[in-house]
Order: structure tokens, then C-alpha cells, then sequence
């Protein structure tokens, strides 16, 4: 069984997740056969952590209450935002829409920042790899974004894609991404990456 978290589809509303996570590890029942993977955010707490940071942490400790307490057989992912831009409410089909009928394009974060998002087929990729290789030991797996890409790059290609559009970068402060301790399982053992700058494909 699959769950994953609605704060991947950045930007949207995540009202009652953890009562709807709950709800699933609840309906799986005390030390059950069945392997859970829950698929969250890979934006880690700070000090200045925002309320939603918070909700992020607490369905991992739900999850890890589960899985030490009821012995479900549970696996953690940490993901990079997920993106599907011909999905109505995607977080790119909203950008794509706003360039289409508004003329201006307005990013959340700034200058100096990592695009932290990849398509879902590299999770769903990932996933199959996971199930089929299943390591009961492993209780959390971090995914890395894609290297190297930067905001300025997603505004660079958002305005070689909507010409007529104003693309602004915000000033939000960088999000503090989890990175894998010790061995990078999902590269080393599944052999897996978040591919590419995610926009580059739609230029093609």
C-alpha cells in the first residue's frame, strides 16, 4: 500500500492529512502482512519551522509510532515535490495557466535556491523498485531533487515558454532539504535519481 502526502502537489491544501494517514495505517490492523510505504515531503524542520514543517513532522512520527508499536511493516520516503503540469491543480499547470491567462508567472522562492520537485513517474519508477526489492531494515529513504537546477533555471525556461509572460522570483527563504546519512540507498542500491531539470523535457 501506497499513501502519499498531499503537501508533494506544492502549494496546495493539506487540511486533514493527518487524520486521512491515520485512517489508512488504522484500517491495515495490528502486526498486518501488508507493506506500507508513506511518501512525504523531504523539506526538513528548522527553528523557524513553519506550522505546515510541523504537520510534515508529526505524520513521520505517526508513521514511525506505527510501524514500532504496531509492527506494521512500514517504509518512510522522503520526496522531492512531485509535478504532472497536464493534472489540473498540478503546482506547473497552475503556474502554465496564470502565464495563459493572466500574463505573469510568480515563483515562491529566489535567487540562490534549488528547484526541489521531479515528475511522479521517477517516484512511481522508485516505488516499483522498492517493492519488489523490499528491505524491512531500512525505515526511512531520502530522495535527493535534481542536481544542479536552480530557480533562475525554471525562470529562464518558464519565460522561453511563455514569452509573453512576466516571470518574477520571490524572496522566500530556502527550504533545508533532507539528505541521505550514511550510504545513499536510492542511488546505490535502486540505482535511482530524480532525472533531470524537470522543465527542460517540455522545451523538447
Amino acid at each position: 500500500m501506497v499513501y502519499v502526502s498531499r503537501f508533494l502537489n506544492y502549494m496546495s491544501d493539506y487540511q486533514g492529512e493527518p487524520g486521512d494517514l491515520r485512517a489508512c495505517l488504522q484500517a491495515l490492523g495490528e502486526n498486518s502482512r501488508a507493506k506500507f510505504v508513506f511518501v512525504g515531503s523531504n523539506v526538513g524542520l528548522t527553528e523557524a519551522g513553519d506550522s505546515w514543517k510541523i504537520i510534515i513532522q508529526s505524520l513521520e512520527d505517526l508513521c514511525a509510532y506505527y510501524r514500532r508499536d504496531r509492527g506494521v511493516d512500514l517504509l518512510v520516503v522522503r520526496s522531492p515535490f512531485l509535478i504532472r503540469p497536464d493534472l489540473p491543480g498540478d503546482y506547473l499547470y497552475r503556474l502554465f495557466e496564470g502565464a495563459e491567462k493572466d500574463g505573469r508567472i510568480a515563483l515562491k522562492n529566489g535567487h540562490g535556491q534549488l528547484v526541489n520537485c521531479m515528475y511522479v513517474e521517477r517516484l512511481a519508477e522508485l516505488l516499483q523498485d522498492v517493492f519488489v526489492d523490499w528491505r524491512g531494515e531500512l525505515e526511512v529513504l531520502d530522495l535527493l531533487p535534481p542536481q544542479g537546477v536552480g530557480v533562475e533555471d525554471m525562470a529562464a525556461d518558464l519565460r522561453e515558454l511563455f514569452p509573453q509572460a512576466e516571470v518574477e522570483l520571490g524572496d522566500g527563504t530556502p527550504d533545508v532539504v533532507h539528505v541521505p546519512q550514511g550510504d545513499n540507498v536510492a542511488r546505490d542500491f535502486y540505482q535511482w535519481d530524480a532525472g533531470d531539470n524537470p522543465l527542460g523535457q517540455l522545451k523538447s
